[in-house]
């Protein structure tokens, strides 16, 4: 990942988050999205439709990943 040109804290933050669905904790639905949100979950293969031509911009996975989820 360092390779890729990620930075340490998020290679850090992104093994933890490897070590807590590997163990299971991330297995259970819940409603929390929705409750937050208002709108109902999608699938990552529709997410990844919608939002087709961000993901395939020049900026790094990782410039990528952080515009969508922080």
């Amino acid at each position: 990942m360092k390779e890729m040109g990620m930075e340490n804290w998020f290679i850090d933050a992104k093994m933890e988050l490897n070590n807590i669905i590997r163990a299971g904790h991330g297995s259970q639905m819940t409603t929390v999205f929705e409750q937050n949100t208002g709108r109902k979950p999608i699938l990552f293969g529709q997410f990844a439709k919608d939002h087709a031509e961000a993901l395939r911009s020049e900026k790094s996975i990782s410039q990528r990943l952080l515009l969508f989820f922080f």
